[in-house]
């Protein structure tokens, strides 16, 4: 069991850093993603304060006006000094004049954290002293007045770094710690955060406890809001001091994109962002200024002189050192162009040899070409030629189909009287031969049949031609097939014009129809055409192209 405790160990040393960075990467595109939005959590932030200020001008009470005004600070404490310090002056005047005794030293302990903020520590030292807390003022008073002591001394020693009046300050803070913990709500996530400090003050950075109390604080709280920011800067403190560069990035990330979407200006990791990236190479050194000038963005928003001056000196290392990359990026650049330009005159002298080439091999090839161009205009042509020749076909077929199927009516009709005479002669009927030869109704019957045959042989030859024709005649006087089908008489006397038959008393012969009604049909139609002069000659010319 222990063997197998200690081969998890090292599973676990070696896969967590390896986790962290991937994750590192993905909290890299969530950051990006948070200061792209930058200008609307500033807008939510503006609106949460001015929905604050618009309340107080309903607010009649003294007392009440002095609740929002320190509302006011807190909000502004970390997004805007000169606001907040502008609201804690009228907290000071508004006590003062009300004699509230209490608020007067709450607004005191609050211009006090701005001054801290500022660097002024011995200005806020001399305030602090002033507004010792009683045993008769509220818990909470007392709380925030050993939390901002805590502060005051923590900033001190930061400031001092490492000398002789350091040890005194860090004394002092742990001190003023542990009061504020003994009055702070217990088993929240800012209690936690406290004994996280507590921890990490007292014993060594890396202790468990320390970053167990950091990280259950970091699990009660909201993501965007400044304690969680807090909270994973002061873990990636611990990581840093503990050289677990993954887990440091990690938590800095973390900060900064609580303190982006909660609004802060008074930051500090996205700062350390760009100079870990410019330390350690994890992300492009652009990236790295970009970051900077926006921490020196907020840094003037808030109007922090400190700050800025901090800022500046980091951002002017980033900056000397994108610049000298950007120096050697171009200078390889520029070698690079030698060498390509080497190998282009390379290239140019070989494609002088090589155009001679291509010259005498571009002629066979246009040689080629149009020999190629003139056999494809040849095979086109016979095919168009082939194509005619089969329509040409086709169309014969057509006519000598309809001319025999008549021609075949008509001898089979003509074999039928013939048979039918002999039978009568050889009966000795030859007056009832004579009276059905003279009957009407037959000569009728055999026309009709006729001419609906030659409606059906006609229309399947040229079905395009009512069409055709009628676009030759005014709208008014557009001829139309009866509803069986079949043409009246004035179409069939214009088939027989297109079919070439031009004399009135052959188109009378084979309609069975007087001269004079054909010369009237006619008449009409060349009243009615859009081209009189030349009707009958664009008869002829219709349906030139036979359907299939």
């Amino acid at each position: 069991i222990r063997n197998m405790r200690h081969f998890i160990t090292i599973v676990l040393l070696i896969l967590l850093p390896l986790c962290a960075k991937a994750d590192n990467s993905q909290l890299y595109k969530q950051l990006d993603a948070a200061l792209e939005k930058r200008a609307h959590y500033v807008e939510v932030k503006e609106k949460s304060l001015n929905d604050i200020k618009q309340g107080a001008k309903y607010v009649t009470s003294n007392e009440d006006k002095l609740k929002l005004y320190e509302q006011l600070a807190n909000d502004y404490k970390a997004y805007e000094y000169d606001s907040a310090m502008t609201y804690v002056k009228k907290g000071l005047v508004l006590a003062q004049k009300s004699n509230n005794i209490l608020y007067h030293k709450r607004f005191q302990l609050s211009q006090t954290g701005l001054l801290i903020t500022r660097g002024f520590y011995a200005e806020a030292k001399n305030i602090m002293q002033k507004i010792e807390p009683k045993e008769e003022d509220p818990l909470d008073y007392q709380f925030q007045y050993y939390y901002t002591l805590y502060g005051l001394y923590n900033n001190w020693a930061t400031y001092c770094e490492n000398n002789e009046f350091s040890k005194n300050y860090n004394q002092q803070k742990v001190k003023y710690l542990k009061k504020a913990i003994e009055l702070s709500p217990k088993k929240d996530a800012f209690y936690y955060y406290l004994m996280g400090e507590l921890y990490y003050y007292s014993n060594q950075p890396n202790n468990n406890k320390t970053i167990q109390c950091y990280k259950k604080a970091l699990s009660m709280e909201k993501t965007n809001s400044r304690l969680h920011a807090m909270t994973a800067f002061a873990l990636s403190e611990i990581y840093q001091k503990a050289n677990n560069l993954a887990l440091m990035e990690h938590y800095l990330l973390v900060a900064a994109i609580s303190d982006v979407t909660s609004a802060t200006k008074e930051n500090v990791a996205l700062q350390d962002i760009a100079l870990f990236i410019y330390k350690h190479k994890t992300r492009s050194l652009k990236k790295a200024q970009e970051y900077i000038n926006l921490s020196l963005e907020d840094a003037y928003a808030y109007n922090n002189r400190l700050r800025r001056i901090e800022i500046s000196s980091k951002l002017q290392m980033i900056t000397n050192a994108y610049t000298d990359e950007i120096r050697a990026t171009n200078s390889m650049l520029n070698i690079a162009l030698s060498v390509i330009f080497l190998l282009l005159l390379g290239v140019g002298i070989s494609s002088l040899f090589i155009r001679k080439k291509n010259r005498l091999l571009k002629q066979k090839k246009d040689e080629i070409t149009a020999t190629s161009a003139k056999m494809e205009i040849l095979n086109e042509q016979l095919h168009l030629i082939n194509d005619e020749l089969k329509n040409t076909n086709q169309k014969r077929e057509r006519l000598v189909k309809v001319y025999i199927d008549l021609s075949y009516k008509n001898i089979e009709r003509n074999q039928k009287l013939r048979t039918l005479a002999v039978r009568k002669i050889k009966a000795n009927q030859s007056k009832e031969l004579l009276s059905l030869l003279s009957s009407s109704s037959s000569t009728e019957r055999e026309n009709k049949e006729f001419l609906t045959e030659f409606d059906k042989f006609f229309l399947a030859l040229y079905p395009t031609f009512v069409n055709e024709l009628n676009q030759q005649l005014t709208e008014s006087a557009h001829i139309q097939l009866k509803e069986n089908g079949e043409m009246p008489p004035i179409l069939r006397v214009c088939a027989l014009l297109r079919l070439g038959i031009t004399e009135s008393s052959k188109i009378a012969g084979i309609l069975s129809y007087s001269p004079q009604t054909v010369y009237n049909y006619r008449s009409l139609l060349k009243n009615n055409a859009i081209d009189k002069e030349h009707f009958e000659e664009n008869v002829l010319k219709l349906c030139m192209v036979i359907a299939d």
